[in-house]
């Protein structure tokens, strides 16, 4: 299994969930907490093996995305995944919140499209707008 730097964060691919993370650090990690429960399942420390210039690749194969969330470590300090797709939890507007509660998280599922089609509207007749967030 060769190994990329990109893209950032954690992706499901095959039968594993590959972790990529840039820091500078060497003591660096993700840490793999139950979605349901919260709890701290595992640990796991990123190695010199896993470097790519200054980004972490770690493929773990043994967790069921489903049932996981996870948050990376520098030190002792807890990181959230600026990168994720999906966050664990409801939280309300405006409300401050700790890294704890920015668990990351994976959708395991497809959107139920329930027989949606394509509209197959001429270019010519589209208002399409173009944004940066």
């Amino acid at each position: 299994m060769s190994k990329k730097p990109y893209p950032l964060g954690a992706c499901i691919e095959n039968n594993h969930i590959t972790f990529r993370y840039a820091s500078k650090s060497s003591s660096c990690g993700v840490i793999l907490y139950g979605k349901a429960s919260g709890e701290k399942l595992k640990k796991i420390p990123f190695g010199e093996e896993d470097r790519i210039g200054n980004v972490y690749c770690k493929t773990v194969e043994d967790v069921e995305p489903s049932k996981i969330s996870y948050l990376f470590y520098e030190g002792e300090q807890k990181v959230a995944d600026e990168h994720a797709r999906f966050f664990v939890g409801k939280f309300a507007y405006g409300e401050t919140k700790k890294t704890e509660d920015l668990k990351a998280g994976f959708v395991t599922e497809d959107f139920p499209w329930e027989g949606d089609k394509r509209p197959h509207i001429p270019y010519a007749d589209m208002f399409l707008y173009l944004l940066h967030v």
